[in-house]
């Protein structure tokens, strides 16, 4: 239960277990940004407008239990671990939209979870720009909701990455804060390409 309460307190709308509804789409559209390979492991879902949170809800994991009603020819009947890779605008509160196969409205229940990732939390830098610091990190065990560099707050994009406009000396000090509380930070390089290990 600590982690929901802290959930709650970074401003997630979360809550132990949810009653809500599914629906289905078949285009890896990606407000994440996340790269098409990345969580194999995971069923990947679309979050409602209210609780995207300037994509803060990226990378949530969750638990769905289809409960077999609703409307439709294929019922959702199925339990899987799930995580957030995007935004469904025209989505409610307790509605996710699936990246599967199916068709229909149905009900389900849903958990979030912490994420119990294999791989090391991760970072990548995509900007060359001396003038403007834009950073992802991945693999975290609940979303990120704070980080500095240099001291410094960055600006959460809408695209999932943390931005800073500022000239900065390299290396970097990059510290982050997850929304159950637990802090991070490491050193970042000029011209570190790819994913590199937190």
């Amino acid at each position: 239960m600590k982690s929901l309460f802290i959930f709650a307190t970074f401003g997630l709308i979360i809550s132990a277990e949810n009653s809500g509804i599914i629906t289905f789409y078949s285009n890896l559209n990606n407000a994440c940004q996340f790269e098409e390979n990345m969580y194999p492991d995971f069923l990947k879902v679309a979050i409602s407008g209210q609780n995207w949170n300037n994509s803060v809800a990226c990378g949530s994991c969750l638990t769905i239990n289809g409960k077999g009603s609703g409307i439709g020819t294929t019922p959702f009947v199925e339990f899987y671990n799930a995580i957030v890779i995007n935004l469904c605008s025209e989505c409610e509160n307790h509605h996710y939209d699936l990246l599967m196969e199916g068709n229909g409205i149905w009900d389900m229940e849903y958990e979030i979870i912490p994420c119990n990732h294999q791989l090391p939390i991760q970072y990548r830098t995509v900007s060359n720009n001396p003038f403007y610091f834009k950073i992802q990190i991945i693999n975290t065990v609940v979303p990120v909701y704070n980080l500095k560099v240099n001291g410094i707050e960055c600006q959460k994009s809408f695209d999932n990455f943390w931005v800073l406009n500022k000239l900065l000396d390299y290396p970097l000090n990059v510290e982050f804060l997850l929304t159950d509380g637990s802090w991070y930070s490491s050193q970042v390089f000029q011209n570190d390409d790819g994913f590199k290990n937190f």
